[in-house]
């Protein structure tokens, strides 16, 4: 059975992740990352967020991130490119 979450779930599961865990609701999925930025946190740090993402995706039995990694997270530049590969990985448009 494919995953059943939408892209708008999957942006509020991930945005949610960055407000809760940074303490900051002004957070969207156009925040950038980065020294100067909105998410103002090194690449290092962006990679620490994989597994609370991982963690709040993964409730759904048919919906296991398998290739979101701490690496993709610190490549990242927004929120919005993590929510693109977790759509990308879930075939979600």
């Amino acid at each position: 059975m494919p995953c059943g979450y939408t892209r708008n779930q999957i942006t509020d599961i991930v945005v949610g992740v960055y407000c809760g865990l940074l303490k900051d609701p002004t957070i969207t999925s156009g925040s950038r990352f980065g020294p100067g930025n909105e998410i103002d946190i090194d690449d290092h740090a962006r990679g620490m967020f994989a597994f609370p993402i991982k963690q709040s995706i993964d409730l759904v039995p048919d919906c296991i991130l398998k290739k979101l990694s701490p690496d993709k997270c610190k490549k990242a530049k927004t929120v919005g490119d993590v929510i693109d590969e977790i759509c990308r990985e879930f075939k979600i448009p």
